[in-house]
């Protein structure tokens, strides 16, 4: 007798806002295989999500999510897996959080994927709104829950076992997928150097200028990205000596996105931490060689194929600019071996490899919450 089909409940709260986040969650749902499972996408209210499309079905519950959130924060309640059940008319067997969040549950088997610990290691990079946000939801709680933690790096892993205390043998890698909408892309302008992400302290926007000042290349410099953080940088492009050289492009569509990088001269990515990191390889892809922070997962991602730089030593980021604009031999080198490092990162892996996980912890009735018998990595 085959085995029963498996009922899945991916939390797509995570597909709100704009970043890294909402993009893994996209593409992890379109390359999910169903063969044998029936996935659903738990949302406590239609927004933006209503247009999301998906083969997926969606389960919506119509509760803003300020009193959503207050309830599970004050009352710990409603149980979101009965909720869910309750309308389905199924038993859940496993719910996946694409990323942190408010949840409250009870006796579900629980995946939840670990982006990075900006928030616990640079708290001052974040505003106070977002200092409680993480605050209130006790991200070390939320991951001590989860039968596994997928992180998306060795070095978020390392963080989550440092930080949070969080056993080596609770936490898998595996790492995500790179893609890119490049259709009919040629003529390239080059006229300027690129930082694309969004505009946050922690991406180190202001020692970027500083450097770009220093460089003193004819370039322009453009910055594109939204955030909090954006009415900072328009002041200090203000009070900057190459002002007119330095554009600040705001918000940038998905179909525009590759256009933007493809034309760029260079991309430069100076983050003081990342957890992964999808601008630079998202330029590799597009053949633009990259300048990035030697810090966090940026070493691990990209290793040989981008000059890395100490973020916080702007002489040696200027440096690297014209270095990597004017020699004309490292930029072919890092041109090529950016082609060949973003081989590396394939959504379909990505998917095939949480489709191992989400069997062997929906099939084995011998897991526990120690998740003993998952050992080592997929990042290799």
């Amino acid at each position: 007798m085959p085995d029963k089909e498996l009922n899945i409940v991916i939390d797509s709260r995570a597909l709100l806002g704009s970043g890294g986040i909402p993009q893994y969650t996209k593409c992890l749902i379109k390359h999910l295989s169903s063969e044998g499972k029936n996935f659903y996408l738990f949302c406590n209210s239609l927004g933006r999500l209503k247009n999301f499309q998906s083969r997926f079905l969606k389960v919506f519950f119509r509760i803003p999510n300020k009193i959503f959130n207050s309830l599970l924060l004050v009352f710990g309640r409603p149980y979101i897996n009965k909720m869910v059940e309750k309308r389905l008319g199924k038993k859940i067997d496993l719910f996946i959080l694409p990323n942190i969040n408010f949840w409250r549950g009870r006796g579900e088997k629980k995946i939840i994927v670990a982006h990075d610990l900006s928030f616990a290691i640079n708290p001052k990079f974040f505003h106070l709104r977002d200092r409680i946000w993480h605050r209130f939801i006790n991200p070390k709680k939320v991951y001590q829950s989860a039968d596994l933690v997928i992180a998306v790096s060795q070095n978020t892993k390392k963080d989550l076992m440092e930080i949070y205390g969080i056993p080596e043998n609770k936490i898998r890698v595996v790492y995500p997928g790179v893609s890119v909408d490049a259709c009919e892309l040629k003529n390239k302008k080059e006229n300027y150097i690129l930082y694309l992400a969004n505009i946050e302290p922690r991406k180190n926007i202001l020692g970027l200028i500083d450097a770009y000042e220093r460089a003193d290349i004819d370039l322009d410099l453009v910055i594109a990205g939204e955030g909090k953080y954006k009415s900072v940088i328009k002041k200090r492009i203000a009070g900057s000596p190459k002002k007119d050289k330095i554009r600040l492009a705001g918000f940038v569509k998905e179909s525009e996105k590759a256009r933007l990088i493809y034309e760029s001269q260079a991309f430069i990515y100076p983050s003081f931490y990342e957890g992964f990191g999808f601008p630079p390889l998202e330029a590799q892809i597009l053949g633009v060689p990259v300048v990035a922070s030697l810090t966090s997962s940026m070493s691990e991602v990209l290793g040989s194929s981008a000059l890395l730089v100490n973020p916080y030593n702007t002489n040696e980021i200027a440096q690297a600019i014209k270095e990597v604009l004017y020699n004309s031999k490292l930029r072919e080198n890092l041109i090529q071996k950016g082609w060949e490092n973003v081989k590396r990162f394939s959504w379909q892996k990505t998917a095939d490899e949480f489709g191992e996980i989400i069997d062997f912890l929906t099939k084995n009735e011998n897991v526990t919450r120690n998740t003993q018998h998952i050992t080592g990595d997929t990042s290799a």
